[in-house]
């Protein structure tokens, strides 16, 4: 694979790759897949690898001009899967990378640097191009690699993506997490936790939801495989009533039951009052093992559905009369312009938006005059 990707550097071969992070096809770029699948090999081994890498590094520093000619959207991806280096090849390695424009960098299966983690570090904060990271099945993680990873994470002017997946079996994945998140300085818009044994203990749940709840950039969040169950599903749940910008979440195969996954319908769907509709988490959708979602990307459209879900499910027993009393006046154009939109589908649940309207107005006073009270109460 080494001597291959080399040949090809050498033609400017950037045909249409697969993406290696497993996302589809990345399109028109270049995508090095420097595979060894070697087992764990001696110093003589090192030696006669040694003039193929100088090749490959050679290769690779004539290529630069071939990222020039790409165009602007084109995503460029270096993979080492299963590597492992000597000193003086990985320092090689190290010098031929720094700001070589690689948008993505993967470290997969027991990729081995000398210098392990700090070396891994250094490339990241090396390359200000980099948008991409994906570290794969690298478990020989110990807290001081935990530090220098965050850090060149949290420092990164450009990264925003970061999947560490399958890493640490160990406890160490809970300290990764707090790592990553204990700062204002994550920018990341993705991030994938997965395969890690996060636990539900207090310092994960409450970590989670105290930066959930803080509407960071985060708008992906891949916490699927691990062990947060139904504890964890509600800190979560909580901190999703503030949060209106993670746009997915994923907590499939974390044990989470009837209780969790109920909590995490309530922050998406309160129905006990038009108002808990309104203020519920329009954004989110959730994986889990009983999939739960918002049905739209615009946050809007989202709550406008779920405030007519609830008015025509009343309705069919005209018991909307009942639950205008603590109605926030300012909902009400709201709720009238779902009831126009939604009563239009055509569908069998719908109620017509005479009915709705109807009932409206038969409670108009009690809702004026309660607005009214609430609003004098408040200038007092």
């Amino acid at each position: 694979m080494l001597k291959l990707n080399t040949e090809a550097m050498r033609r400017g071969d950037f045909p249409k790759q697969k993406n290696i992070t497993g996302n589809g096809d990345m399109g028109p770029g270049i995508c090095l897949d420097v595979d060894d699948s070697y087992p764990i090999f001696g110093e003589d081994t090192n030696n006669k690898l040694s003039p193929h890498w100088r090749e490959f590094v050679a290769a690779l520093e004539n290529f630069k001009p071939a990222f020039d000619v790409l165009p602007d959207d084109s995503e460029t991806c270096i993979a080492f899967i299963c590597v492992q280096l000597n000193h003086a090849m990985t320092s090689l390695i190290e010098i031929a990378l720094v700001n070589m424009p690689f948008k993505i960098f993967s470290f997969q299966n027991k990729c081995h640097f000398h210098g392990g983690m700090s070396t891994i570090a250094t490339m990241i904060s090396n390359n200000k191009y980099l948008q991409q990271l994906d570290i794969y099945q690298i478990q020989d993680m110990d807290r001081n690699d935990i530090t220098k990873l965050s850090s060149a994470i949290h420092h990164h002017p450009s990264l925003v993506d970061v999947a560490i997946t399958d890493c640490f079996s160990n406890g160490l994945g809970d300290e990764m997490l707090h790592s990553l998140l204990r700062t204002d300085e994550l920018k990341l818009e993705k991030l994938t936790m997965s395969y890690n044994h996060l636990e539900r203990g207090i310092n994960v749940c409450t970590l989670l939801a105290d930066y959930l709840a803080t509407n960071p950039r985060l708008k992906e969040l891949d916490l699927q495989n691990n062990m947060l169950d139904d504890w964890g599903a509600e800190f979560i749940a909580n901190a999703l009533r503030s949060n209106s910008t993670l746009r997915q979440l994923n907590l499939y195969a974390n044990g989470v039951g009837e209780d969790g996954h109920e909590a995490l319908k309530r922050a998406l769907y309160d129905e006990s009052s038009l108002n808990s509709v309104a203020d519920s988490n329009h954004s989110c959708k959730i994986e889990s093992n009983d999939d739960m979602m918002n049905y739209s990307i615009d946050r809007d459209m989202n709550r406008a559905e779920k405030l007519y879900r609830l008015l025509s499910w009343r309705n069919k027993t005209m018991s909307n009369v009942q639950h205008f009393g603590d109605i926030d006046v300012k909902l009400l154009p709201n709720v009238l312009e779902a009831v126009q939109k939604y009563s239009k589908d055509g569908n069998d649940r719908v109620v017509k938006a005479a009915s709705i309207v109807y009932e409206i107005l038969r409670c108009w006073e009690k809702v004026y005059f309660s607005s009214f009270d609430q609003n004098r109460m408040v200038s007092n």
